[in-house]
């Protein structure tokens, strides 16, 4: 009896290994216009046709290294894959995955929108010598309609 059942079991282990899907890998580097790494770039799979949902199993999502590879495994099909990052445009290629791939170094253009610099002036506490003094927090916009206990 333990014999049968444990060639059974056997059985549809081998049964269920068949019928999975095969999956490949898709890699690849995220690079900016002069050869340099894009770091910590989002990268996005998801089946052609189809927005990009973390909820969905099929869909996948992840961020680059710090040299800006990225490695997916997916089974086989046709998929959407994009890179985003601030300061660059956004990158959409369609791909049917039917062995593994590796896409080389991405070129991403830089977005002319980007702004260059942000300057933040004043604020509500001030620093002296021997204390941190706050502001008149009455003319601040936040308190405009507000209690102390707010």
């Amino acid at each position: 009896m333990k014999r049968t059942t444990l060639l059974l079991a056997a059985l549809f282990a081998l049964l269920s290994l068949g019928a999975q899907e095969p999956t490949h890998t898709l890699k690849g580097q995220a690079v900016g216009p002069n050869g340099e790494p894009v770091g910590y770039a989002t990268v996005l799979l998801a089946p052609a046709g189809e927005e990009y949902d973390p909820a969905k199993e099929n869909h996948q999502g992840t961020s680059a290294s710090t040299e800006g590879r990225f490695s997916f495994s997916a089974p086989e099909g046709n998929y959407t894959l994009t890179i985003t990052f601030i300061g660059y445009k956004l990158w959409t290629q369609e791909l049917s995955l039917t062995a593994p791939t590796d896409l080389g170094a991405i070129t991403l253009e830089e977005d002319s929108q980007l702004i260059e610099s942000v300057a933040i002036t004043g604020g509500l506490i001030r620093r002296e010598a021997d204390r941190y003094v706050m502001s008149n927090l009455s003319e601040s916009a936040l308190a405009k309609g507000r209690d102390s206990y707010e």
